[in-house]
């Protein structure tokens, strides 16, 4: 095995984070059909928002790690917080085409979760930016 250098302040996106040691250590990472990993769902927007916020600081943790030169680092926010302001019209659209769901009210309620987890994301990352600390909660 590989010797254990996880970052421990890591609050979201260890398995990204070990998948890349893994392969940077030479091993091959295969698609096994009979593994499952579950996930809790979530039933509020409360727990999601828990879990959004929770998410977008361990990305914005993650990406402030890389060594990039402070410019650089407020480009590459600057470039994300732009291209994630515009709203997801496209993906809203196919949400109400989607013959998953089956009534306009199951597609609208789909279609607002989509943009409630977008704007809890940048504004949370804003929040960061502007000084905060990442939550694991």
């Amino acid at each position: 095995m590989f010797p254990d250098k996880s970052n421990k302040n890591l609050k979201s996106g260890g398995d990204v984070e070990w998948g890349r040691r893994v392969f940077a250590y030479g091993y091959y990472q295969l698609y096994a059909e009979d593994a499952s990993v579950r996930h809790p769902a979530r039933f509020s927007l409360r727990e999601l928002y828990k879990r959004t916020i929770r998410i977008a600081g361990g990305i914005y943790d993650r990406e402030n790690l890389k060594n990039h030169s402070p410019t650089k680092k407020n480009l590459l926010f600057f470039k994300d917080l732009i291209l994630n302001l515009r709203p997801p019209l496209r993906f809203v659209f196919n949400t109400f085409l989607d013959p998953r769901l089956p009534n306009l009210e199951k597609k609208f309620k789909v279609a607002v979760t989509i943009l409630f987890v977008r704007y809890v994301r940048i504004l949370e990352k804003i929040r960061l930016k502007a000084g905060a600390s990442s939550a694991r909660k």
